[in-house]
């Protein structure tokens, strides 16, 4: 009997009396009270935001602004990257054409120096008044073979003076070489 009563009156446990709420309301509710919150607080953004002195519209503006002009210099690269590859081709074709012309250049040169060695040597045979009685060294010319070591001479020989008669005898040639 001891058990059955207590200082305070009866000996019971502890119990608690609640309503008996659906679990589908509850989670109505909550969902309810977190959209409310989301809401709530992105209205707080938003007014934080006009506040501080930030326009959504003026910054969608410049947004557009500055894809348009991204957009447009793109645009302009490629166009810029095309025109460059035409002015390189162009370099590479004027450089061609110079290695051309500096070639032709040099063989017309030596053509010219050739010819000039011509027009002296005919001067000097229709002016016999000029020229010195005998055999006589009109041109003399050295130039390497293709072996190592090897050259090739040419030696032109001009009577002068009066030509009674041609020449007729042995022409000799010595070469003394001096190596380094």
């Amino acid at each position: 009997m001891k058990r059955l009563w207590s200082p305070s009156g009866f000996h019971a446990e502890k119990m608690t009396v609640r309503t008996r709420v659906p679990w589908y309301w509850r989670g109505i509710a909550i969902a309810v009270i977190s959209v409310l919150a989301v809401a709530l607080i992105g209205w707080f953004f938003n007014t934080g935001q006009k506040n501080a002195g930030f326009d959504r519209q003026s910054f969608t503006r410049q947004l557009d602004e500055a894809s348009a002009i991204g957009q447009r210099m793109s645009q302009e690269n490629v166009q810029l990257k095309a025109s460059m590859e035409v002015f390189q081709r162009q370099a590479q074709i004027d450089k061609a054409a110079q290695r051309e012309l500096s070639k032709s250049i040099h063989q017309l040169q030596e053509e010219n120096a050739h010819l000039q060695e011509e027009v002296n040597f005919l001067r000097s045979i229709m002016s016999p008044g000029k020229a010195k009685e005998g055999l006589s060294v009109q041109n003399f010319r050295i130039e390497q073979d293709a072996l190592p070591n090897e050259y090739r001479f040419q030696v032109l020989l001009v009577q002068g003076g009066r030509r009674e008669r041609d020449f007729v005898g042995k022409a000799q040639l010595t070469v003394s070489l001096l190596k380094n």
